[in-house]
């Protein structure tokens, strides 16, 4: 790493360190009580920060933009709005640079607003070599904003082929101002890109709300595939792709001017700031189907005209008047190490004021806004693959922000599994004896992996061995080291909120682990390639999730900074040649919080029904209920917990036992109703909970709402049907149409066989 990374603390974690070493070079108030865990917890104190020169051997000329190709190759470039892009090593002192593109003679930089302004690596740009420009050009009189897709030379990684320009997107600009030119790819793998209102002043066409143009809007769009007659496709979840007459690739409007938009790496949330025409500057998070007032209103005040009598509009976070800001400049939230006080901190600026803040949001709320420091000319910020984030002046400069008292306070995130604190032995896999093993009942749809998962909360030591007389042959607690359990004081105590059928309310603090390995020959289960292990934190600002993924060598799981792939072979005889490969995809940060959503409480699996059954947990304990075993362990508190057999289980759809209804909807609510529940995040108007009576799921000869997929006649599932039953062909399929839509790569063959007999039989 460079040099300014002596900023980072240097308390390495030394995994062969005894336990009462490693708790005490812990800052305790900023790490959770699980006894041993690495994961700070805290969330963001900004304070008053200096800018200092990243790397002060170099100027750009005009920078507009700054960014990371996701390639691991730790290298930043940097836009400069006459038409070249920079590429140079992540390194304070370097002085080395290469010009990556120059694409100067397309691009019309006449005016002050216009030029090459945005760009975005695809997130395979390791393999496919893609990434895309927004650029203004005027071929003649008219003024145009392009978004061009470009292909880096095969044999020179800092150079890029200019010869290879395709156009994906090209619209009209009446003037020069307001082009909008931010983009970036979303957790789900579409292009999005941000355009003005078309410029002049006040929005005199009324593009904004006029849904038949792109301009005042957000775009999402789909570069991996084509419709026809387009350079891409439009995605079927897109909010107006049925609207008659609507332009089927926006996904949000009502903006004047979202110069620079961001999507925080750990949830996903997409932050935008707009800015404003004579009174307001707004900073917004961008929702599917949004429409943020303008021109009606600026901020969160009238501007010209009266909204219709069935206006919805998504009001701002927060909006700066004139006296405060008068150009927004939207940047990023923080999610670095070097400055843990920024941490989970929207950080934004005003480039005529010279002000920026740092915002923190939780829970819907703003809990804090201050100014932190100052800097002329902020034109953007920038991410590089770490997190770190870059502020650029727009007269050349690139600086960091470092505190104004010149120290820290040290809050080394784990960059490996060793360092995180979860396991003992990470060859072994032997965990850290404050996580509780479980096992689901009905596990998610893996792609054939094979799972094991752990628990840790924070511990009351007065509840550990606790039972009640309910409980069969209690089994004396075994501290570490043969002491008593101990809990840091600055995190006291909650414990789960036991519920017998909903899911169970897990303190801050808490981690959630589930390690994936794969099975290489599918007639023997024995080898397995160890792939990744996710965990899930409870932070001070809501649930985060990281991957770990491990090195082909199975030794090591380091930190993922984005998605990845990995292509593994496979033994399998039914296979041409007896092998096959499979593709394992790699979640990135905020593709956790996809699945685990705020509707499914955000931890899946953990709930009373998937737990109430007996494992073998070894000598001395032996086989035990969980719930059981869990009370024992101090995870509920002092609660008294009932016989398990009064409450109810999941069924297992493996199970021959019950019947196919109940197979197939225990399935269903495990792997989907996440999303399809009211306030989910699915789409179609499906509620997949288990306690939904059959006929309340909107599943029984419903009308898909989200294309039949050329089906006459297609039903959400259609009684005796099965091929008629979009539910079923969605389930089969591995196109951009399948169910679930992320992460497999695999049919489940053998809950789609289950399905289908059930369809057929209804």
């Amino acid at each position: 790493m460079y040099i300014r990374n002596l900023l980072l603390p240097l308390l390495l974690l030394d995994t062969a360190c005894s336990d009462a070493s490693r708790s005490a070079a812990r800052p305790r108030e900023l790490f959770p009580s699980v006894e041993g865990v690495n994961f700070p917890i805290r969330g963001a104190h900004p304070t008053a920060m200096n800018t200092v020169l990243a790397f002060p051997s170099l100027r750009f000329s005009a920078p507009v933009f700054l960014t990371h190709a996701p390639d691991n190759s730790d290298r930043l470039f940097v836009v400069e709005k006459r038409g070249r892009i920079q590429v140079f090593p992540n390194e304070e002192l370097t002085t080395q640079r290469n010009l990556f593109l120059d694409i100067q003679g397309r691009v019309n930089d006449s005016a002050g607003e216009e030029g090459l302004l945005g760009l975005a690596f695809h997130p395979n740009y390791a393999q496919n070599g893609s990434f895309y420009v927004f650029y203004c050009y005027k071929p003649a009189t008219q003024r145009y904003i392009r978004v061009s897709r470009f292909k880096v030379n095969g044999n020179d990684p800092n150079q890029a082929d200019a010869n290879s320009e395709v156009v994906l997107l090209t619209v009209a600009q009446p003037y020069a101002n307001h082009n909008g030119g931010m983009l970036a790819f979303g957790p789900d793998g579409y292009l999005y890109a941000s355009l003005g209102d078309g410029g002049s002043s006040g929005d005199p066409h009324d593009h904004a709300q006029n849904l038949s143009t792109p301009l005042g809007s957000i775009l999402r769009i789909d570069v991996d595939r084509t419709d026809p007659g387009l350079q891409y496709a439009i995605p079927h979840s897109n909010p107006f792709v049925s609207v008659p007459g609507a332009r089927g690739e926006i996904w949000a409007n009502g903006l004047r001017n979202p110069w620079r938009f961001s999507f925080d790496r750990n949830t996903g949330t997409l932050w935008a700031g707009d800015v404003g025409q004579t009174t307001r500057e707004e900073v917004d998070i961008i929702v599917k189907g949004g429409n943020y007032g303008w021109r009606f209103r600026e901020g969160f005040a009238m501007f010209a005209g009266t909204p219709p009598p069935n206006f919805v509009e998504t009001k701002p976070i927060l909006d700066y008047s004139r006296a405060e800001a008068r150009s927004i400049i939207g940047g990023y939230v923080y999610r670095g190490t070097a400055v843990p006080e920024l941490r989970g901190a929207y950080l934004h600026a005003d480039y005529l004021s010279a002000s920026i803040w740092a915002l923190v949001y939780q829970n819907q709320q703003i809990v804090s806004n201050q100014e932190i420091a100052t800097l002329g000319r902020v034109s953007t910020f920038g991410e590089d693959m770490h997190g770190e984030v870059y502020v650029v002046d727009y007269r050349g400069w690139i600086y960091s922000l470092v505190p104004a008292t010149g120290t820290t306070t040290p809050a080394l995130f784990p960059k490996t599994l060793s360092e995180t604190g979860l396991f003992d032995n990470v060859l072994t896999l032997d965990p850290n004896p404050n996580l509780v093993p479980y096992e689901v009942t009905e596990p998610l749809w893996s792609d054939n992996a094979v799972k094991r998962n752990w628990v840790g909360v924070p511990i009351d030591p007065a509840a550990i061995g606790w039972t009640d007389e309910r409980d069969e042959s209690p089994v004396s607690p075994e501290p570490r080291s043969s002491q008593p359990a101990r809990i840091v004081p600055e995190s006291p105590y909650s414990g789960i909120r036991f519920d017998p059928t909903d899911p169970w309310e897990i303190p801050m603090g808490s981690v959630v682990v589930k390690h994936f390995e794969l099975p290489t020959n599918v007639t023997n289960p024995t080898p397995t390639t160890r792939l990744e292990t996710r965990v899930l934190v409870h932070e001070e600002g809501g649930w985060q999730g990281y991957t770990y993924r491990w090195n082909d060598q199975g030794t090591e799981a380091h930190l993922l900074q984005g998605t990845d792939t990995r292509d593994i072979t496979i033994i399998d005889p039914g296979s041409p040649g007896g092998m096959r490969t499979q593709t394992w995809q790699f979640p990135g940060r905020a593709n956790c919080l996809e699945c685990h959503t705020t509707a499914g409480k955000r931890v899946l699996g953990l709930n009373t029904r998937q737990i109430n059954h007996k494992i073998d947990y070894g000598p001395p304990i032996g086989t035990r209920n969980q719930l059981k075993e869990m009370t024992r362990r101090g995870l509920f508190g002092m609660s008294s917990m009932k016989d398990p057999s009064s409450f109810g289980r999941q069924t297992a759809s493996t199970d021959t036992g019950p019947t196919k209804e109940s197979r197939v909807r225990s399935y269903l609510a495990v792997n989907c109703a996440h999303c399809h529940q009211p306030d989910g995040d699915g789409s179609g108007l499906i509620d997949l909970r288990l306690d939904t009576p059959l006929v309340n799921t909107g599943l029984i000869n419903a009308l898909p709402q989200h294309g039949d997929l050329g089906i006459p006649g297609a039903r959400i599932i259609a009684p005796r049907n099965r091929n008629t039953s979009i539910l079923y062909q969605r389930i089969q399929r591995l196109d951009q149409y399948r169910m679930p839509p992320l992460g497999s790569h695999l049919v489940d063959g053998y809950f789609l066989a289950l399905l289908g007999q059930w369809i057929d039989t209804l």
